[in-house]
């Protein structure tokens, strides 16, 4: 049996040890592999207790609790009214901010607003993101605040089939025939070409002749019908227009109402992006589309509208770090912009580079900034609007800390805007900056989810409605400017 006084400089010994190995440890932890991290406890650890505080969003919660438009458009005889609730939003929005304060730069999205009613147009708005975004979060809020404020509807540009998480605005089903090819994911081996349209993908059905894709002899369809849990806005349209291209052979096109043929066509071979067109004299509950053909064609995006107002796009590029721009086909990405006449573009990436934790982000701010310059050049005068990194946070002992690049990636990211004369809206700031995410995620409802990156359905609202408040405040601005001028 060993003497009490050995056991107690054995433990002393250790103890000492352990010390000086936390003295040299990081308070990061240290990555073995892809399943495997190790983690020490620091000096600091060890000596004090730290405390934690997340930020009160007791504010933002209650401020953007609104159901109602927080402004109104102001008419030439009402511009004292117009301040008073310009003024008004000060206090409640987080302001989109500006290169060198030049707000012109939204003024031809503006001007497009204004020519809805004058030309009964319908305008566009491609809101890109990460799967921040996904399952139409964010974009379906402030779509169906455009859409009651500005006119339009349905849900916008669709893929022939959903992979990830299905939209809540619209219920859509397909053939067991489809894959959908993406530019992301692109294999060279597969494809010579960078020719995936707007979305970033491409959808075909599978046939005997087509040696990239499994045969099969089913027939091939995609089916809509209204949502029961969507906004009231999605729920109407009065066209669908199917964009195709890269077909070596004729098409036979059927759409069916209630299982009952009200519609057919044939599109010829193109190479080039086409679109056909179906009418609708009213909203139906569902309708199905049929395809006939030995080959299939690309199959770029469907889109359902209105036929005047404002349609916007959820376009969620789950993994992406938002650099598709520069990898696609600039020629067919320009052809479809017009076809769409698209007249802003939002920009929503950034969660998919906080893992990566480094010293410098100059490398992402370079590759952000080559994204924008390719977008801009596909049209003249096309406004950016670049939505900043959310706060995300990391299990630290028993509390949550946001990542220690946040800012380093939201600066990153405000700079390129700002650099290639674009608009940068600081979503990390709006939603209450550093340690805001698990204030988020503990509310109640929950506005986040435990992975504490994405946002619920509620949270992704007021996010929204931020945004929305921002947008509809430059607006104002804009037409107060053009009223006294």
């Amino acid at each position: 049996m060993k003497s009490p006084i050995k056991v107690f400089f054995f433990l002393l010994s250790v103890f000492i040890i352990l010390l000086i190995i936390s003295f040299f440890m990081p308070e990061h932890e240290i990555k073995i592999n892809n399943e495997f991290t190790f983690r020490f406890p620091t000096i600091n650890n060890l000596l004090s207790h730290r405390k934690v505080e997340y930020a009160d969003i007791t504010d933002i919660i209650k401020q953007n609790q609104i159901n109602e438009d927080t402004v109104i458009i102001p008419s030439k005889t009402n511009i004292d009214t117009f301040r008073v609730e310009a003024d008004s939003l000060k206090h409640i929005i987080h302001n989109i901010e500006f290169p060198k304060s030049d707000k012109s730069i939204l003024y031809n999205f503006f001007k497009s607003i204004d020519n809805i009613k004058k030309k009964n147009d319908l305008i566009r708005i491609l809101h890109y993101g990460d799967s921040q975004i996904e399952g139409d979060r964010i974009t379906s809020f402030l779509r169906n605040k455009l859409q009651l404020r500005f006119g339009g509807s349905g849900p916008g540009l669709l893929p022939c089939i959903i992979t990830n998480t299905k939209s809540p605005s619209i219920t859509q089903s397909a053939s067991n025939n489809w894959e959908l090819l993406s530019l992301i994911s692109k294999k060279d081996t597969v494809f010579n070409h960078n020719r995936f349209g707007i979305l970033g993908s491409f959808c075909r059905y599978q046939n005997s002749d087509d040696t990239t894709l499994k045969s099969s002899n089913e027939d091939t369809w995609i089916e809509f019908e209204k949502s029961n849990i969507s906004y009231r806005s999605v729920r109407k349209f009065k066209q669908c227009r199917v964009f195709y291209g890269n077909n070596s052979a004729d098409v036979n096109v059927e759409a069916y109402i209630n299982n009952e043929l009200f519609w057919f066509g044939t599109f010829a071979t193109a190479n080039n992006v086409k679109f056909f067109k179906i009418n609708f004299v009213s909203t139906p509950d569902n309708f199905k589309i049929k395809f006939i053909s030995a080959q299939s064609p690309d199959f770029y995006a469907i889109a359902i509208d209105d036929i005047k107002g404002i349609a916007v796009d959820n376009i969620s590029l789950r993994g992406s770090s938002g650099n598709m721009f520069t990898k696609a086909d600039n020629e067919q990405l320009k052809q479809m912009l017009n076809m769409l006449n698209v007249k802003l573009v939002i920009l929503q990436f950034g969660v998919n580079v906080v893992p990566n934790v480094v010293n410098s982000y100059k490398y992402y701010e370079r590759s952000l900034y080559r994204q924008l310059i390719a977008i801009k050049k596909l049209q003249a005068d096309l406004p950016v609007i670049v939505i900043g990194v959310s706060d995300m946070s990391i299990k630290k002992d028993d509390y949550y800390v946001s990542y220690p690049n946040i800012k380093k990636i939201r600066n990153a990211q405000k700079k390129a805007a700002f650099k290639a004369d674009c608009c940068f809206w600081d979503m990390y700031e709006a939603m209450g900056g550093k340690n805001s995410m698990p204030s988020w995620v503990f509310a109640k409802p929950a506005l986040a989810k435990k992975d504490f990156t994405h946002f619920t359905h509620k949270g992704s609202e007021i996010i929204a409605q931020m945004f929305y408040n921002a947008l509809l405040y430059e607006y104002n601005v804009y037409h107060n400017k053009k009223t006294i001028n």
